[in-house]
């Protein structure tokens, strides 16, 4: 693959902002001026994968884009409350104030970007103060009327209780609506209730452990994008953490944090050994997370460099479902498997049929997704393969986003989810720029 050069660098920070974008104009959900910002993501994400095969212009200079995407995050992300089910009005204030101070920090220190200290002490602050606001999210929404926090803070009991969390009923959540679907018992796969179940009994709430899994992430993309300058991997730290929808995310009980934090620990050590025994086993933890990663799972181990990660990734996958299959098969398969498979189509998703289905009634089925990724991943595995993990994240982020585009629904939290690996791509794009260039 040919060096990061500055064309697809812009149209990747253009995916970064029209993306996140997307997910932040109504909440995330369908509008007309959603889908035209999503779309015209796709559209920079295909053209960026494009270029990414072509040789181009060096980057002289990365941290202005980055910079630049920064700036319209901080921004964006005042325009709105930072949670929805808020117990605590004074929160918002300090929210306001905190990436108010933060926001013109960044945008004094972008007339001094050669001034180390300043940028140092900057990284800091806005470290402590993603974090900071993350903790005090938890505090100022304690129970926040979303069917998946009621559902991942009851399956965590039972399953410290010593209940089976998929045979266990989940209680309705009060305002919440059926769409066509009703929660009976925790419906995801097993691998994610573990860390949710820790969060539960430390603290009493799941959501601690999705801002770890944050933190873990943070860790593991300063350490990928530093090759590439301390400035850069400052500046895409700081755009995972002010995403604009990142606050909102972790309040709502989302698991896209999980998935976050586990692929960033994979494409840490795939950064460093492809094919280590670490980069097979975390691997297996990232794709054992959620059905939706079928893409991702199909980019890392297609290729024949990587068909011996099979094997012990798979059998990451397997040790998280044995136990709860020991248990009992039947409702762990029907509840924690097939469930999200059947749901029904959500005409709010921000997807390609929400204004179909408004304007002619037509309802699709799950399996346009599952052609519509299928397809664009043979595509891109023609021209990237899989060995280098760009190349993994390239083939998945485009197969996964069109599976999204045309499928039965899609919310912030998966353009969220993708947001976060588009700065690994740019981290591995940049640095590998950067090796190639001593």
């Amino acid at each position: 693959m040919p060096e990061c050069g500055r064309s697809e660098l812009a149209a990747l920070v253009a995916v970064l902002v029209a993306m996140a974008l997307a997910a932040f104009v109504d909440h995330g959900h369908y509008s007309p001026r959603a889908l035209g910002l999503l779309t015209v993501a796709l559209a920079a994400l295909a053209t960026a994968a494009w270029r990414a095969s072509h040789p181009s212009t060096a980057v002289a200079d990365p941290e202005r884009p980055l910079l630049g995407a920064l700036l319209a995050f901080l921004l964006v992300g005042l325009f709105d409350v930072p949670g929805y089910d808020l117990h605590d009005d004074a929160f918002t204030a300090w929210f306001r104030a905190l990436q108010g101070g933060v926001l013109l920090a960044t945008a004094l220190g972008a007339t001094r970007l050669r001034d180390d200290r300043a940028w140092r002490a900057l990284f800091a602050a806005g470290v402590a103060v993603g974090f900071g606001l993350r903790a005090g999210l938890l505090i100022a929404s304690p129970d926040p009327q979303i069917d998946v926090f009621t559902q991942f803070q009851h399956a965590s009991a039972h399953l410290w209780q010593g209940l089976n969390p998929y045979t266990e009923p989940i209680p309705d959540t009060p305002g919440a609506g059926t769409f066509g679907y009703r929660v009976v018992a925790y419906s995801y796969p097993p691998a994610g209730l573990l860390p949710m179940a820790l969060a539960w009994a430390t603290v009493g709430d799941v959501r601690l452990a999705g801002v770890a899994a944050e933190a873990l992430a943070a860790v593991a993309l300063y350490a990928i994008a530093r090759g590439a300058g301390v400035r850069v991997a400052q500046l895409l730290v700081m755009l995972l953490l002010f995403h604009p929808r990142g606050l909102y995310v972790i309040e709502q009980a989302w698991n896209e944090p999980l998935l976050v934090g586990a692929a960033a620990v994979y494409f840490y050590a795939s950064s460093r050994d492809p094919g280590s025994g670490w980069a097979a086993l975390s691997l297996g933890a990232w794709l054992s997370l959620k059905q939706y990663l079928v893409f991702f799972a199909a980019a890392a181990l297609f290729a024949r460099e990587r068909r011996r990660l099979a094997l012990p990734a798979l059998a990451v996958v397997l040790a998280t479902w044995l136990p709860f299959l020991a248990w009992d098969p039947g409702p762990a398969l029907e509840n924690g498997l097939l469930f999200q498979l059947r749901t029904a189509f959500r005409p709010d998703g921000l997807t390609l049929f929400a204004p179909l289905h408004a304007a002619f009634g037509w309802t699709p089925g799950k399996g346009t997704a599952l052609v519509a990724g299928s397809a664009v991943a043979a595509l891109a595995y023609r021209s990237f393969g899989g060995r280098e993990p760009a190349a993994v994240l390239y083939v998945g982020l485009l197969a996964t986003a069109f599976a999204f585009f045309f499928g039965t629904q899609a919310f912030c939290n998966y353009f969220y989810f993708l947001g976060a690996l588009l700065l690994f791509l740019v981290a591995l794009r940049l640095s590998a720029a950067c090796r190639c260039g001593r």
